[in-house]
Order: C-alpha cells, then structure tokens, then sequence
C-alpha cells in the first residue's frame, strides 16, 4: 500500500489524515484484477490523530499522508453507490469490535468482506499461503458470522411506540433484536436485554426514550483522486421513544333499600375481593363522601357486604363488578331492613281476657313518604300482650304508626299516634300500650239492639196503626 495525497473538499465535516500501521503475521492475499493479479502482505491502515483502525474501500488504489474529508453520510463524491455504501457500513460494525469480535483476525475478516462489497464483479480477492497457494477458507468463521449478523441486521430494538399495563402489574419490554443492551433508559433498568420499569405508577400516560450508549459515528473519507476510507462507528438509531399507559379504574357502592329500591345511605362495609377471593380494599358508606374504592387494576372483582346498620340485614350474597380503564364502575346493593315486633299492650290491664281492636294503617318515615307496608290494610284484632310482627318490608326508620281503637264508632277520637322505634337493635320490641276502652263493648252492642228494637216496636208500628 503506497501513500497519496487528498484535496480539501468544502462541505466536509472535517478533515483527517492516516497512515499504515503493522503487517499482519502469515496474512497474504491476491488482488486478482481481470486476469492481473498482485500478492500483497495485509497491512494495518490507522487514524493519525486517534490510532483508530480504518478501512479501505476500493482494492488496489493507493493512499496518501494527505488530509482526507469526512463524511457522514453518502454524496456523489464517493465512487460507491449508496447501497453499497449501507453495506460497509453494516460489515464494519459487525466485524472487528463488535462484541466479543477483538482479535485482529476479525479485522482481516471485516477488510476482506468490504473489498468484496465494492469491487467489480469481474475482480477476485482471496487469501493465499506462503507459497501463493489459494487459501478459501481462512477466517471462514469470522466471514461466515458476519455475514449472518448483516443478514438480520435490524437498525433499532424491538420496540412498540405504545404499550399498555394494567395497574400495579410488572413492567417488562422485550426487545426480539437483541440490542436493548445498547442503550441507556430514561428510566429503568435494562437487564438481559428486556426493560424493567418501576410497577409503582400511578394510572395515566408516561413517554420514554432509549438513548444509544456510544453514539461514535461511522465516517467515509474522501480523496478526490484516490483511495476512500472508511472508519466504524455506531449504525444504530440514536434516540427511540415510546409510550405507556397504565389503566385502571374504580368501584363505587350505590346503597338502597330492597323493598323499594330507593337510594339509600345505609352505612354498611363493604369488601372487595380478587379473583382469588383475597380481600383487597374496604369501602365504608356515609353521608360526608362517596362509597368509593382505592384505584384497582382493570379486570373482575367481587364485592361481599360486611357489615350494615342496626336496621338492615348482612347477607352471604356475592356481587360481581368489572372495573374499566379511567372509569368509575357502580354497583348497587338493595339491603333488607331487619324484622320488628310490636307488641300491643291493653292499657290499665284489667283483663286479658277482653281484646282491644287495633287498627294499623299507614307509615310514614321521616322524608314524609307514605309507605302502605301492609297490602289491603284490615282490622286486626291484638289480645293483650299480643304481638303483631312486621315484615321485612313493612319496617323502616322512625316509623309512626297510626293505631285507633275502634271498637265503636263514637270512640274514634281515642286514636293514638305512636313513635315505633325501629333503630335500636337492643330493643327488639316496640311496645304500644292501648287504653282498653272496649271492655263493655259487647254489652253497648246488646243494649244498643234492644233499644233499636223497642223503638222500632214503639214508634215504626205505632205510626203504622194510625
């Protein structure tokens, strides 16, 4: 190899000179050109200001120990096309350097691939022994694997622009290409060529960015009657930038009464369960905020009633609620309200043996909303110490009943207004005492006929006669 002279070249990014470096050992080859064929010993080519390695493009032309120009990218000052250009870009990352590629054979290797990526296809370059004998399948290996390693090449990670993770689940991206290793997160941690980022983040939007760790650029240099040179650097994309968005959402407990299905703030507790029936959060109702859960991932829930109100009763029943991405998912649960007694006392208790005729009618609670607990209200009869049972529909809270004794009709005016205490769990029982007005009714129901009947016999027929 013979040194020449370059011309500076105005747009170049820079200028730079080289040199020729050391043979290498019992490395011969043949530069076979149409028929005439040069034996050359295989010689290092160096950056002067850097020592860095550098390779030849076109075999058999000369350089010098002028300045050359650099280039990033192609121009049509080269005297390869732009494919071809592409390519020894690709051999000479995969070659020498790369990885575990750091003997000097895979430098040979690497020029050897690149002369054979340029030159015409009537040319031949091959290896030869001391005695000029053709050597085809030396450092067939390192050729072989490069070759493969340009074959598959990819020019960034396998990487979506977007990913979605369920709430508080593993963050992990895989990169099929193998080359995460090459680059540095903005956060996260990269290990065995998958990305683990932190699973502590709350619902929404994030944007990342992978960030090449050696951003050494491969150059071209350029002399305008001579020998272009190439130097490696990285071919990877610089910066690669993607999104995640994490979902999840909420439970919300819409309380009500199951008889009438009004909303209602019962002040019950309520569990939610996974899948695997674990209980997971805990939501309590009141009057001061909503019956809301914790955030919770995306996917199938159960909820279990826990506790109620002295009022209502706990049941074993299980509700199932799907929760949704960025939305709040309501579940009402209707509870029964607990069975009262109410037990009728006669009043001065002079005898059990006379009955008091006890007349419920309607309820109303403290909304003022007129509750006709029992269906076709009739008069029931309650000896003393009698006790009438409500049903679990018939109950609600602070009830007044209205009682009358009617025995008869001139007794109306003893009706009774009584405040049924149905809150206090402690008191199963809610007494109302009645005044027992109706001990004689029997008899003023006799002597009431008796008199209809002599005035009937006395006055109706005695008109009759006249």
């Amino acid at each position: 190899m013979v040194i020449c002279s370059v011309l500076f070249i105005t747009g170049a990014n820079a200028s730079s000179k080289f040199y020729i470096g050391y043979k290498i050992d019992n490395i011969r080859y043949v530069k076979d050109k149409n028929g005439t064929k040069v034996y050359s010993e295989f010689k290092t080519i160096h950056k002067s200001d850097t020592n860095e390695l550098a390779y030849c493009i076109q075999p058999g032309v000369k350089i010098s120990d002028d300045f050359y120009d650099e280039y990033l990218d192609y121009n049509d000052r080269f005297k390869i096309d732009s494919y071809k250009m592409q390519r020894v870009r690709l051999i000479a990352y995969y070659g020498y350097l790369y990885k575990n590629h750091m003997d000097i054979n895979w430098y040979v290797a690497t020029q050897y691939l690149i002369w054979h990526a340029v030159m015409p296809t009537t040319w031949d370059i091959y290896f030869v022994d001391e005695n000029n004998n053709r050597l085809d399948n030396l450092f067939i290996n390192e050729i072989n694997e490069i070759n493969y390693l340009v074959s598959v090449h990819q020019d960034s990670p396998n990487i979506s622009s977007n990913y979605v993770f369920n709430y508080m689940d593993d963050i992990i991206i895989d990169d099929s290409n193998n080359l995460l290793m090459y680059y540095t997160p903005s956060s996260g941690n990269i290990i065995s060529n998958k990305l683990y980022i932190s699973n502590n983040l709350k619902p929404g939007d994030y944007k990342y960015s992978l960030n090449l760790i050696d951003k050494t650029k491969p150059y071209f240099y350029n002399h305008e009657t001579g020998q272009d040179l190439f130097t490696r650097g990285d071919i990877l994309n610089d910066n690669i930038t993607f999104n995640v968005h994490i979902t999840a959402g909420y439970v919300k407990i819409n309380e009500c009464d199951e008889k009438t299905f009004e909303d209602v703030i019962i002040g019950g507790t309520y569990e939610i369960l996974d899948q695997d029936d674990e209980v997971i959060d805990e939501i309590t109702c009141n009057e001061e905020e909503e019956c809301l859960s914790k955030v919770l991932p995306v996917g199938y829930y159960k909820i279990r009633v826990k506790e109620l109100s002295d009022d209502y009763e706990v049941n074993d029943m299980i509700y199932d609620v799907t929760v949704s991405d960025n939305l709040v998912s309501n579940s009402s649960i209707c509870s029964l309200k607990k069975e009262r007694n109410i037990v009728v006392n006669n009043y001065d208790n002079s005898s059990v043996s006379l009955s008091s005729n006890i007349n419920i009618t309607n309820v109303s609670n403290i909304t003022n909303t007129i509750i006709n607990y029992i269906t076709n209200t009739t008069t029931n009869n309650y000896e003393d110490n009698d006790t009438y049972n409500y049903k679990n529909e018939d109950v609600v809270t602070h009830n007044v009943t209205n009682i009358y004794n009617n025995s008869s009709s001139n007794e109306v005016e003893d009706k009774l207004n009584k405040n049924i205490d149905t809150n206090n769990v402690g008191d199963m029982y809610s007494k109302v005492e009645v005044p027992n007005t109706s001990k004689n009714s029997y008899l003023k129901y006799l002597i009431f006929i008796l008199i209809l009947g002599l005035y009937y016999r006395t006055y109706i027929r005695h008109e009759k006669f006249i």
